[in-house]
């Protein structure tokens, strides 16, 4: 770890010092954990989800039918057990028995065909349904081809089958499974999909999960009550609250006691800061490696030829970037499946990679006509690490007499500027490919229909089908040799293809007060939480 913090902790002592503050963990009420977010969350329903914190703030009360387990693989939750028919294009979902919905409603079959309905719906308007891709009855985007043709199946009160048109392997099953949220048929049958967004319903939700909504205060926090009667058993923790805390008020927090996680994802201790939240009593800070990682999004009607998207890989200063935007605290990222991924292959990157070398790829920018007059302009959110890329990036450019222009944007405003080709390229992060999974959900950037109309995430512009069909391609693979070729072969088109350029892995700070124990890291770095195994020892 850099040390720059030394300024930093003596004004946060002595600001802790004036307030009397104690250097201890631990909420005011014993039986209330409190989580740290750093943004707010835009809604509590599920298939209005855009980011990660509506995801996670909704998680508490909806489970689903499987849930990443940290590891690579998946735990049981609404679905007991599972099987798959011989020709790969039945999956057959056995259901709980046991499971009752926060108003004491039973959980059936009924509640899991008729979600299914629901997110194929033509008049719901999710970025959901793209999990539904390949389901019987649905076309490229997961919208039903008529009402409620999407072929699933009630067999009984517990058992339900979905239909596929072509053979998929259970990874790709599982992959959308794992993000599909029961939603309770009794509650919402017969509301307007169109209008579903907006009910009621949504101020005061019921789920099958682990907590029970209380309250909440709008772009501050809401709170949770154990649900009693939860399937794997009471939580022990009676009240979850989770708080908004901008990055740099979470080691004022943790001094006062106010935050018992800080995950890493969700909110995470600035690199700067890191060094002196190590020193905290009361918690356990660490910087984990995980699997997230920033990437361009260039639009390839500018950065027109795989030559050039090379030649701007070859500009970036990653050692800089990561100096700069993480206090060296990151590792660099060449493709979507993250080091630690068993399917991550280092001798294609050796082979195929790149690294900075600015006086090749100005001569190569040269060589393909690349207009050097232009003002190129980047879209960005105010993440710090973010701002820094761009930052290092723009200092480079001007070395070389390029010029970069940096828009900074709320990130769905940054989306919808892309598809409408406001900006030459935006910097996007996410999870990435999981330690040992295969799924990365990366088709959804490069899918484009048989009439060459891009899909709604293709915000680069790919008019190639060929990285869409072999994601496809992978998705039905069912031997462990073809899984290995497939995602090789992604990563070779990754890195001669360059529609999209991955730059740097932040690591990631969390926080864990003593007094919370139970929680499982692995399954935290996924935006996954173990909510009905956490105890307080105080």
């Amino acid at each position: 770890m850099k040390k720059k913090t030394a300024f930093l902790f003596s004004a946060i002592l002595m600001v802790s010092l004036f307030l009397g503050t104690v250097f201890t963990s631990g909420a005011a009420d014993s039986q209330t954990v409190t989580m740290a977010f750093t943004g707010s969350w835009n809604t509590l329903c599920p298939l209005a989800a855009t980011a990660d914190y509506d995801d996670c703030a909704a998680n508490p009360m909806f489970d689903r039918l499987l849930e990443l387990d940290g590891k690579g693989g998946y735990s049981y939750r609404l679905c007991e057990s599972f099987d798959i028919s011989d020709d790969f294009k039945v999956l057959t979902l056995n259901l709980r028995k046991d499971v009752k919905w926060h108003d004491g409603e039973p959980f059936n079959a009924d509640d899991v065909v008729f979600t299914y309905q629901l997110y194929s719906s033509a008049d719901l308007v999710t970025s959901r349904r793209l999990f539904l891709q390949g389901v019987e009855g649905c076309d490229e985007s997961g919208i039903e081809l008529s009402p409620n043709s999407i072929h699933v199946e009630k067999v009984d009160d517990y058992t339900v089958d979905v239909y596929y048109s072509e053979p998929k392997s259970e990874i790709a099953m599982f992959a959308w499974n794992m993000y599909f949220t029961v939603l309770p048929k009794h509650c919402l049958e017969g509301k307007d999909p169109a209008t579903i967004l907006q009910d009621d319903f949504w101020t005061k939700p019921v789920g099958t999960g682990p907590y029970i909504f209380e309250s909440t205060v709008p772009g501050e926090s809401v709170t949770y009550k154990a649900n009693p009667d939860y399937y794997l058993g009471a939580p022990s923790i009676e009240t979850l609250c989770i708080k908004v805390i901008q990055p740099a008020s979470l080691t004022t927090a943790m001094m006062a006691g106010e935050v018992d996680l800080i995950n890493g994802t969700l909110a995470a201790i600035p690199d700067a800061d890191m060094e002196f939240a190590q020193t905290l009593e009361g918690y356990n800070a660490e910087s984990m490696e995980g699997t997230s990682a920033n990437f361009f999004v260039l639009n390839n009607k500018v950065f027109d030829s795989a030559k050039i998207r090379k030649a701007f890989a070859m500009l970036l200063d990653k050692d800089a970037m990561i100096e700069s935007g993480c206090y060296g605290n990151g590792a660099k990222v060449y493709t979507t499946y993250a080091p630690k991924n068993v399917w991550s292959d280092q001798e294609i990157i050796d082979e195929y990679g790149y690294e900075f070398d600015p006086e090749t790829a100005v001569e190569m920018l040269k060589e393909e006509g690349f207009d050097f007059d232009r003002t190129y302009t980047v879209c960005i959110n105010d993440m710090a690490v973010r701002q820094a890329i761009c930052t290092v990036m723009q200092d480079t450019w001007a070395k070389y007499g390029l010029k970069l222009e940096i828009v900074t944007l709320d990130t769905q405003t940054c989306i919808s500027s892309m598809r409408d080709e406001a900006y030459d390229m935006w910097i996007n992060g996410g999870a990435g490919a999981n330690f040992t999974s295969l799924e990365t959900g990366f088709i959804i950037w490069v899918t484009i229909d048989d009439s060459g109309e891009y899909g709604p995430y293709n915000l680069a512009k790919v008019d190639d089908p060929t990285f869409m069909n072999v994601e496809k391609e992978l998705a039905s693979a069912t031997s462990e040799d073809e899984i290995k070729r497939l995602t090789q072969e992604i990563q070779k088109l990754e890195l001669t293809e360059y529609n999209y350029v991955y730059i740097i892995g932040p690591y990631i700070n969390t926080a864990i007060s003593d007094r919370l124990v139970g929680v499982d890291k692995d399954m935290m770095l996924t935006r996954g939480f173990n909510y009905s195994e956490w105890k307080i020892e105080e």
